[in-house]
Protein backbone atom coordinates (compact mmCIF):
# COMPACT_ATOMS: atom_id res chain seq x y z
CA UNK A 1 0.00 0.00 0.00
CA UNK A 2 1.07 3.58 -0.46
CA UNK A 3 0.62 6.72 1.59
CA UNK A 4 -0.04 10.35 0.69
CA UNK A 5 3.67 11.02 1.23
CA UNK A 6 4.60 8.50 -1.50
CA UNK A 7 2.07 9.63 -4.11
CA UNK A 8 2.87 12.39 -6.61
CA UNK A 9 -0.18 12.01 -8.89
CA UNK A 10 -3.42 10.11 -9.38
CA UNK A 11 -4.66 9.78 -12.96
CA UNK A 12 -8.01 8.34 -14.10
CA UNK A 13 -7.77 5.91 -17.00
CA UNK A 14 -10.12 3.76 -19.00
CA UNK A 15 -8.73 0.33 -19.86
CA UNK A 16 -10.53 -1.72 -22.51
CA UNK A 17 -12.05 -4.85 -20.99
CA UNK A 18 -11.48 -3.64 -17.42
CA UNK A 19 -13.15 -0.23 -17.19
CA UNK A 20 -12.16 2.78 -15.12
CA UNK A 21 -9.02 2.46 -13.03
CA UNK A 22 -6.63 4.87 -11.35
CA UNK A 23 -2.94 5.13 -12.18
CA UNK A 24 -1.06 5.97 -8.99
CA UNK A 25 2.32 7.60 -9.67
CA UNK A 26 4.79 7.30 -6.80
CA UNK A 27 7.73 9.46 -5.80
CA UNK A 28 10.25 6.75 -6.76
CA UNK A 29 8.92 6.86 -10.35
CA UNK A 30 6.92 3.64 -10.17
CA UNK A 31 3.33 3.23 -11.32
CA UNK A 32 0.59 1.28 -9.54
CA UNK A 33 -2.78 0.44 -11.08
CA UNK A 34 -5.63 0.72 -8.59
CA UNK A 35 -9.22 -0.37 -9.27
CA UNK A 36 -10.62 2.23 -6.85
CA UNK A 37 -11.83 5.70 -7.82
CA UNK A 38 -9.58 8.68 -7.06
CA UNK A 39 -12.01 10.04 -4.44
CA UNK A 40 -12.03 6.67 -2.64
CA UNK A 41 -8.23 6.59 -2.51
CA UNK A 42 -8.13 10.12 -1.05
CA UNK A 43 -10.82 9.33 1.53
CA UNK A 44 -9.05 6.17 2.68
CA UNK A 45 -5.75 8.05 3.07
CA UNK A 46 -7.60 10.70 5.11
CA UNK A 47 -8.91 8.03 7.49
CA UNK A 48 -5.34 7.16 8.50
CA UNK A 49 -4.92 10.78 9.69
CA UNK A 50 -8.40 10.87 11.25
CA UNK A 51 -9.43 13.56 8.75
CA UNK A 52 -12.96 14.05 7.48
CA UNK A 53 -12.12 14.89 3.87
CA UNK A 54 -15.72 15.84 3.06
CA UNK A 55 -15.65 18.45 5.84
CA UNK A 56 -12.23 19.73 4.71
CA UNK A 57 -13.55 20.20 1.17
CA UNK A 58 -16.69 21.97 2.44
CA UNK A 59 -14.51 24.45 4.34
CA UNK A 60 -12.42 25.08 1.22
CA UNK A 61 -15.57 25.60 -0.90
CA UNK A 62 -16.93 28.07 1.61
CA UNK A 63 -13.76 30.16 1.99
CA UNK A 64 -12.52 30.19 -1.62
CA UNK A 65 -15.95 30.37 -3.27
CA UNK A 66 -15.20 27.51 -5.62
CA UNK A 67 -17.65 24.75 -6.53
CA UNK A 68 -15.61 22.57 -8.88
CA UNK A 69 -12.00 21.45 -9.01
CA UNK A 70 -11.53 21.52 -5.25
CA UNK A 71 -8.06 20.41 -4.12
CA UNK A 72 -7.52 17.56 -1.68
CA UNK A 73 -5.60 19.02 1.26
CA UNK A 74 -4.07 17.01 4.10
CA UNK A 75 -1.44 19.52 5.25
CA UNK A 76 1.00 22.03 3.71
CA UNK A 77 3.17 19.27 2.26
CA UNK A 78 0.36 17.15 0.84
CA UNK A 79 -1.85 19.25 -1.43
CA UNK A 80 -3.28 17.59 -4.54
CA UNK A 81 -4.72 19.87 -7.23
CA UNK A 82 -6.96 18.73 -10.11
CA UNK A 83 -5.57 19.32 -13.59
CA UNK A 84 -7.66 18.36 -16.63
CA UNK A 85 -5.59 15.90 -18.64
CA UNK A 86 -8.20 14.13 -20.78
CA UNK A 87 -11.71 14.44 -22.15
CA UNK A 88 -14.33 12.33 -20.36
CA UNK A 89 -15.62 9.37 -22.35
CA UNK A 90 -19.02 9.22 -20.65
CA UNK A 91 -20.95 10.52 -17.63
CA UNK A 92 -19.11 10.17 -14.28
CA UNK A 93 -15.84 9.61 -16.12
CA UNK A 94 -12.91 11.39 -14.49
CA UNK A 95 -11.01 13.92 -16.56
CA UNK A 96 -8.72 15.41 -13.90
CA UNK A 97 -5.38 14.11 -12.74
CA UNK A 98 -4.64 15.11 -9.16
CA UNK A 99 -1.04 16.25 -8.85
CA UNK A 100 0.84 16.96 -5.63
CA UNK A 101 2.00 20.58 -5.64
CA UNK A 102 5.32 19.79 -3.94
CA UNK A 103 6.11 17.26 -6.70
CA UNK A 104 5.83 19.83 -9.51
CA UNK A 105 9.26 20.75 -10.81
CA UNK A 106 8.27 23.02 -13.69
CA UNK A 107 5.36 24.07 -15.89
CA UNK A 108 6.12 24.90 -19.51
CA UNK A 109 3.10 25.77 -21.61
CA UNK A 110 0.56 23.07 -20.89
CA UNK A 111 3.11 20.45 -19.78
CA UNK A 112 3.71 19.71 -16.11
CA UNK A 113 7.10 18.24 -15.21
CA UNK A 114 7.35 16.35 -11.92
CA UNK A 115 10.43 15.84 -9.76
CA UNK A 116 10.51 12.10 -10.55
CA UNK A 117 10.64 12.66 -14.34
CA UNK A 118 6.97 12.11 -15.14
CA UNK A 119 5.38 14.60 -17.57
CA UNK A 120 1.65 15.33 -17.81
CA UNK A 121 0.11 17.16 -20.74
CA UNK A 122 -2.77 19.35 -19.58
CA UNK A 123 -5.81 20.44 -21.54
CA UNK A 124 -5.69 23.69 -19.53
CA UNK A 125 -3.52 26.78 -19.95
CA UNK A 126 -0.50 27.52 -17.79
CA UNK A 127 -2.44 30.42 -16.20
CA UNK A 128 -5.29 28.09 -15.16
CA UNK A 129 -2.83 25.54 -13.77
CA UNK A 130 -1.07 28.24 -11.72
CA UNK A 131 -4.43 29.48 -10.42
CA UNK A 132 -5.30 25.97 -9.25
CA UNK A 133 -1.92 25.65 -7.53
CA UNK A 134 -2.50 28.97 -5.75
CA UNK A 135 -5.97 27.81 -4.67
CA UNK A 136 -4.36 24.66 -3.29
CA UNK A 137 -1.84 26.64 -1.25
CA UNK A 138 -4.56 28.97 0.05
CA UNK A 139 -6.65 25.93 0.97
CA UNK A 140 -3.79 24.51 3.03
CA UNK A 141 -3.45 27.79 4.94
CA UNK A 142 -7.20 27.83 5.64
CA UNK A 143 -7.22 24.22 6.85
CA UNK A 144 -4.10 24.77 8.95
CA UNK A 145 -5.73 27.82 10.59
CA UNK A 146 -8.95 25.87 11.26
CA UNK A 147 -6.97 23.01 12.84
CA UNK A 148 -5.03 25.48 14.99
CA UNK A 149 -8.26 27.03 16.27
CA UNK A 150 -9.83 23.64 16.99
CA UNK A 151 -6.83 22.16 18.82
CA UNK A 152 -5.64 25.26 20.67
Amino acid sequence: MYSKDDIVALEPKYVEGIGNITYVYLLDGSLVRDSRRISTIFKQMARFDLLDMEQVRLIIKKHLYIKKNIPYVYNKENIFVPIKTRKPICKNDGASTYIKISAIKNIIGNKIYLVNGIIFKSLESKTTIEKKINNGRLSALIIEEKNYLVYK
